[in-house]
């Protein structure tokens, strides 16, 4: 959804916020790498693990990170 839609993963929060009304389980899956020769998606800047979560936590009262698999995967159980 991040690189297809091109939406900043602030925006994509505040819009699972919205569509919640008590929980969200949200899986964190981190670009993919490029290959060699492959172009880079552009504004991806902010769509790390860290800044996923604050963006949560700006609408949630509670968010834990659980592993997931592979381990670059996160699981974010929210509540409001």
């Amino acid at each position: 959804m991040v690189a297809l839609q091109r939406l900043p993963i602030a925006r994509i929060c505040e819009l699972f916020a919205a569509l919640t009304e008590r929980w969200l389980l949200l899986e964190f899956v981190p670009p993919l790498k490029p290959k060699i020769g492959a172009s880079v998606v552009p504004r991806l800047d902010d769509y790390t693990v860290e800044d996923t979560e604050d963006c949560l936590k700006g609408h949630f009262e509670t968010v834990v990170c659980h592993p997931s698999f592979p381990p670059e995967r996160k699981l974010f159980l929210c509540e409001k």
